[in-house]
């Protein structure tokens, strides 16, 4: 703040002493009156003072505080003690000045549609507000006008933008605690890579939790955007939950920009619940911009680009290293320098994403006043060791052009043999004896459990060359084995559950034998068998066990047996056919297994019309004995004829 003199228009009252001075705060005028100097004055001066004291009313800032020439721009005066309902905004420069009417939106703000400029130019305006029959305030703020052609090519690009703060990036997202506030700052940036000085731009940023519920799980916008009018913008939200989330953040092409998603969007997020131990662990909550002037902030970010720095260090160590000329040595080597390259390669946008954001935060530290001198420059090397990997990598690659051909003869050769292998492998295990029902269920699954660990070591040895497959470039070499050892799991996996199924239904076979005939369930008998053959259903018909379909054909003409329809002679007609046994009606506590010994089934057609002919019979004897019954209740009487009687009328 400074005293200045301003310029007076008029006369000057002559010096003098016991004046009268008054001030009118409705005219903002000053009044003078008489005085004493060897005289008395009897004179009256009047001052406009307006410019000076100002209206009871003043503004602030105005958002955005940039926009183009053309204006049509619509924009928000901050202030406070606006009153009535419209007011005069006034856009000013050394040239002139456009006057345009706003709308009081509330006692500190007031909208404005801005002007067109193109009278005078690309130029840092004044603005001030006039109410209604009131001054203008002597206070003002600045809003800059950029020429058209030069706006269209400064505008925001989304895929150039960039987004920093713990949350956004890869080495803190998972150090950041639930339910309490964070931050993080979009830098506008244009197409040319030029980061943007002016704000107004529009982006849109929602935040989605990773889950299988069937509701979607949390969703949220947020709308905290604080625009700096520089190019940057402070979000500030409170993650709502712990867990993983997608934070996407969209620029929606203001200023006609390119619109979508900035660099690195959607961002991977977890938020961590809420603990003491967390809140050692987490970065600090951030709910204002001051709050990245923190020193846990600034000592982990800074732990993490150490580490960082010593990792890109032994990388560029590995990828200098030299090549051994023996072959088991030399192709350990080789492997190892090319997935390292490969690596490299799938990192390189995250890695160097990361460096940016870096950079840029600790810079942003720097200039809200964080003493981080000493970090920068760590981070300036961070990347130039970054950069020094990115050099290499084409010399290395060049470096073992030679061994890769050498070493890529002998590993082709050495996949096409593998693949002779694992055929003639899988063959041998399809003679093996546990595709045999001969075993008992419990050896059987003993062998396959042993052979299911044999197939788990040699998937480790096929994944390796597979591997070897991939770096030298002819992974369609290894399509067929990866489908012989799915094929074979598939079978093995099979011949388990078969056996499985062999072990419960033999234990329930042994049980039903020793059921007494008098004593059986057909239903339950039915309905474990369904589901026995339910379950063999889903495996090859190659491997399934027919001992159960043949207990499926037996259990209905069971049924049909131990109805009471069933005689002497139907038993003897059946004996014709299996052999001679005593039936159970001659002995009473026969069990099942004895009639199942007969091999029922085999005579199913047979045996089933014998006994539809017996409950027939059954269905005729039983009339029979209703008509006995009914006869025996009948009375006869008898009356002789008399032929002389009179006959009745």
């Amino acid at each position: 703040m400074e005293w200045r003199q301003p310029p007076l228009k008029g006369d000057s009252p002559l010096p003098r002493a016991d004046t009268a001075l008054v001030y009118d705060p409705v005219s903002y005028k000053v009044l003078l009156f008489g005085g004493w100097a060897n005289r008395w004055f009897g004179d009256l001066h009047c001052l406009h003072v307006s410019e000076i004291v100002g209206p009871p009313y003043s503004v602030s800032s105005i958002v955005p505080a940039s926009g183009p020439i053309t204006g049509s721009t619509k924009v928000k005066v901050e202030g406070y003690n606006f009153t009535g309902g419209s007011a005069n905004v006034r856009f000013a420069v050394s040239k002139g000045y456009l006057d345009v009417q706003g709308q009081v939106l509330s006692p500190t703000t007031i909208q404005v549609t801005t002007p067109n400029f193109d009278k005078y130019g690309p130029l840092q305006t004044e603005v001030r507000v006039a109410l209604p029959g009131e001054s203008f305030t002597n206070i003002s703020t600045s809003y800059k006008v950029y020429h058209v052609h030069f706006l269209t090519q400064s505008v925001t690009n989304a895929s150039k933008s960039l987004g920093f703060g713990p949350c956004l990036m890869l080495s803190l997202a998972h150090l950041v605690m639930a339910q309490e506030p964070t931050s993080f700052v979009i830098q506008a940036v244009d197409k040319e890579g030029v980061q943007r000085d002016c704000g107004g731009d529009v982006f849109t940023i929602r935040l989605t939790e990773v889950t299988d519920a069937p509701d979607g799980g949390i969703q949220m916008d947020i709308s905290t955007i604080n625009d700096k009018g520089d190019g940057r913008y402070i979000v500030t939200f409170v993650p709502p939950a712990a867990g993983k989330f997608i934070l996407a953040i969209t620029f929606e092409g203001t200023f006609d920009g390119i619109a979508g998603p900035i660099r690195g969007s959607p961002f991977a997020c977890t938020f961590q619940p809420p603990s003491d131990e967390m809140t050692i662990r987490c970065v600090p909550s951030i709910a204002r911009e001051d709050d990245f002037n923190s020193s846990d902030l600034i000592r982990k970010l800074y732990t993490d680009t150490t580490k960082r720095a010593g990792d890109f260090k032994r990388v560029l160590k590995e990828l200098k290293a030299d090549i051994p000329s023996n072959d088991v040595d030399g192709l350990e080597a080789l492997k190892k320098i090319k997935d390292l390259m490969r690596k490299l390669d799938n990192d390189r946008a995250a890695n160097q994403l990361l460096q940016e954001q870096t950079s840029n935060l600790f810079h942003y530290m720097k200039k809200i006043g964080a003493h981080v001198d000493k970090e920068t420059v760590d981070v300036e090397n961070l990347a130039k060791l970054f950069h020094d990997v990115q050099v290499q990598c084409p010399d290395t690659e060049a470096r073992i052009t030679e061994p890769t051909r050498v070493f890529s003869e002998k590993t082709e050769a050495t996949i096409v043999e593998y693949e002779k292998k694992i055929k003639k492998w899988g063959d041998t295990i399809k003679t093996l004896d546990f595709w045999d029902s001969k075993l008992e269920p419990d050896k059987a699954l003993e062998k396959i459990e042993m052979q299911l660990v044999e197939w788990d070591n040699e998937k480790k040895r096929c994944a390796e060359k597979s591997d070897l497959s991939l770096i030298f470039g002819f992974p369609h070499l290894m399509t067929d084995t990866h489908k012989m050892m799915t094929a074979l799991r598939t079978d093995i996996e099979g011949s388990k559950t078969v056996w499985a199924i062999i072990k419960r239904t033999k234990a329930f076979f042994v049980a039903t034998h020793e059921i007494p005939w008098l004593s059986i369930d057909c239903n339950a008998l039915a309905m474990e068998i369904s589901a026995t053959l339910k379950e063999l259903k889903k495996i090859p018909k190659e491997i399934q066990w027919s001992e159960c379909q043949a207990f499926d054909k037996t259990h209905p003409l069971l049924r049909c047996l131990s109805s009471l329809y069933m005689r002497s002679r139907h038993w003897k007609r059946i004996q014709a056919l299996t052999g001679e046994f005593t039936p159970p009606d001659v002995n009473p506590d026969q069990k099942l297994g004895f009639l199942l010994s007969k091999r029922l089934h085999e005579y199913a057609g047979e045996i089933g019309e014998i006994c539809y002919e017996a409950e027939k019979e059954q269905e005729l004897e039983t009339k029979l004995v209703e008509l006995e019954e009914i006869w025996a209740q009948v009375e006869w009487e008898m009356v002789p004829y008399n032929p002389t009687a009179p006959e009745d009328d």
